[in-house]
């Protein structure tokens, strides 16, 4: 850390940027980047996060700040440690930019990119193993009383010494457990975001944190997300379908929510967590029809769920020494892929007026592959950032992924979308056939299902860099 001096009093600032070397691009959005680095002097191997502030006068994004804040203040194996910051000076056009940037340590994957590699498979232990890790760092967030609201794959950050860190704390906030105070329900990515925010719930808990784990330990169990809806009210539905309907027995409260009439045009499901994901075991089924309770007061807290008996039958969690050395495999890094597939595709020449017809079933119900079904779906990568925020409506235009790291552009076509699903709602097989392009991915436009997280527009390893309408509380 630089060593500065004023009136004889020490201070210690940020390091030099020039400190570190700049290695390969790990993310990219319209608020920053992300780079794989080495710090000189020690060799160790970094992520740089950038944070650009806008306008120099108003500083770091609030956002921003909550982070740092916020990461400075925690302390666990699980929780990606914020280990330095640096100042750039950079010249644009004959004006002298700040830049300033987080470091982190280097890690080997993400959840996702883990899970989106057909070369890997998860085994059982291996996923105990993550699992526990994931529930004992949230367990030190809320005892620490912090909610991270935004649980996700890609938030969680992996290294081939089997350790694992939950990033992103671009959304997460300290809390009161005594303060019943509003608070934003434009929180956690749609796919990970639990009923009572679907439904328009401002005073929620932890639990929307156990909400998103739920959906990490079945997205780990079948190889891709389990509730891949395309709006908010195709959200509710695809959860309906596995969790059931709310009724008073399953959610006593669920009428007094601001949209709890939007349920009312669905039919009645009966809730099957535990007989769609019985083949996984019944400790796990049972688990995870603990995690994904639609009323959130019926969900453990993480402390509770370290105890079940889940973890101490075999298969038991796997020793992080004996983790497989896994190559190294980012969401970034299959969007890259996928850019440069398309690119190819546009710059060969048609041979045909008529489109080409796709193998397979070609339904419009059938249930999308996880690789294809998110390939217009990750607007932010497993370093944070985000594209940015449409305001009118929250459900816009798809951003470029040359811009906004989406992995493709398009417009999001709404409702028209909703019935890319299986009719059954039933949890697809994790293998080969959920990851099959031609197979699983329907006809038409491409749509963006996390079209309401632009809450934050920027963050690497977390970092935030828009402001809510609501003051981000």
């Amino acid at each position: 850390m630089s060593d500065l001096r004023r009136d004889g009093k020490r201070f210690v600032g940020c390091s030099a940027f020039e400190d570190y070397e700049l290695m390969t691009k790990l993310g990219q959005g319209t608020f920053g980047e992300v780079h794989k680095a080495v710090h000189k002097a020690t060799g160790s191997v970094v992520a740089l996060k950038r944070v650009l502030m806008h306008n120099e006068k108003e500083g770091l994004p609030i956002t921003a700040i909550r982070e740092i804040k916020l990461l400075k203040s925690l302390r666990h194996p699980n929780i990606v440690p914020l280990s330095d910051m640096l100042v750039r000076h950079e010249s644009q056009g004959g004006t002298v930019t700040p830049s300033v940037y987080m470091v982190f340590p280097y890690m080997d994957h993400d959840l996702t990119g883990l899970l989106e590699n057909p070369k890997i498979q998860l085994r059982l232990e291996h996923i105990k193993l993550y699992l526990r890790q994931l529930l004992e760092g949230t367990a030190y967030l809320h005892a620490s009383r912090v909610m991270h609201r935004d649980m996700k794959a890609s938030n969680l950050l992996l290294n081939n010494d089997g350790r694992l860190y939950i990033a992103d704390f671009g959304l997460a906030r300290s809390f009161n457990p005594d303060d019943k105070k509003d608070l934003t329900k434009c929180v956690v990515t749609r796919w990970y975001r639990p009923p009572e925010l679907l439904l328009g719930e401002r005073r929620y808990n932890t639990s929307i944190d156990i909400w998103g784990i739920g959906c990490i330990f079945a997205e780990m169990l079948v190889g891709k997300p389990v509730f891949q809806g395309s709006s908010d009210i195709d959200q509710i539905e695809r959860v309906m379908r596995i969790c059931g309907s709310p009724t008073s027995s399953l959610w006593p409260a669920w009428r007094d929510l601001p949209d709890c009439k939007q349920v009312e045009e669905f039919s009645s499901y009966p809730r099957r967590v535990r007989e769609e994901f019985a083949r996984f075991g019944e400790d796990a089924a049972e688990l995870l029809d603990q995690l994904l309770q639609l009323d959130p007061r019926r969900r453990p807290d993480a402390a509770t769920a370290l105890k079940h008996r889940f973890f101490f039958t075999a298969p038991f969690p796997a020793r992080p020494e004996d983790m497989p050395k896994f190559e190294h495999s980012h969401e970034f890094d299959r969007r890259l892929r996928q850019q440069h597939r398309a690119q190819q595709g546009q710059q060969a020449p048609a041979h045909s007026a008529q489109p080409r017809q796709r193998q397979g079933n070609m339904s419009q119900h059938s249930s999308p592959g996880r690789r294809d079904s998110n390939r217009y779906s990750r607007r932010d990568d497993s370093y944070g950032y985000r594209a940015p925020r449409n305001d009118a409506g929250w459900e816009g235009q798809g951003s470029s992924a040359a811009t906004a790291g989406s992995g493709g552009g398009g417009h999001y076509r709404g409702e028209s979308r909703r019935s890319n699903h299986n009719n059954s709602g039933a949890v697809p097989s994790r293998g080969a056939p959920s990851r099959n392009h031609n197979n699983n991915h329907n006809s038409g436009g491409s749509y963006h299902p996390y079209s309401r997280t632009g809450d934050r527009a920027n963050g690497a390893y977390g970092g935030g860099g828009g402001k809510g309408g609501d003051g981000w509380r």
